[in-house]
């Protein structure tokens, strides 16, 4: 991101594109964007207050790549070992603010192998991470195919 302003915008496209691929019901005039500690963004959803924090999971190489207008081949794929560390690096963060989600989405890189098939090893370590978080929910947003996964903290 080359400024402030434009890691802003680039946060509230990716909010709303998550809050539609999980068909969120959001007060749409009760979205706000915060500065740390407090978590990216904030909204009113059933009447309730919840906070999002936002994580890009990506290959660097590629990204620059694609805003470059240049595609090469990579075998970089996200895979869960990814998302646990997104987890965790994010978990070792302090936030304000009650009930926080964090959002894992991907940019030019797909996360790979959660999507297709039975992934139960998978999805039992993403649960286990999400289990020990301060996060309420875990989200993972496929930008590409509009879809949200949800890892709801037991």
């Amino acid at each position: 991101m080359s400024s402030a302003a434009d890691k802003r915008q680039f946060e509230r496209d990716v909010f709303d594109m998550f809050v539609q691929a999980a068909g969120l019901k959001v007060e749409s005039d009760s979205i706000r964007q915060l500065d740390p500690p407090s978590p990216d963004l904030t909204c009113i959803i059933e009447d309730n207050e919840r906070g999002f924090e936002l994580t890009l999971l990506t290959d660097e190489t590629i990204e620059r790549k694609v805003r470059l207008g240049r595609s090469g081949y990579s075998n970089f794929r996200i895979d869960v070992e990814g998302v646990v560390n997104a987890i965790r690096s994010k978990n070792a963060k302090n936030y304000l603010g009650g009930c926080i989600d964090l959002v894992i989405h991907e940019g030019a890189t797909p996360i790979d192998g959660l999507w297709v098939g039975a992934q139960s090893e998978a999805f039992r370590m993403i649960q286990a991470e999400t289990d020990s978080s301060k996060f309420a929910r875990v989200w993972l947003l496929d930008m590409t195919n509009m879809r949200a996964l949800t890892f709801l903290k037991a």
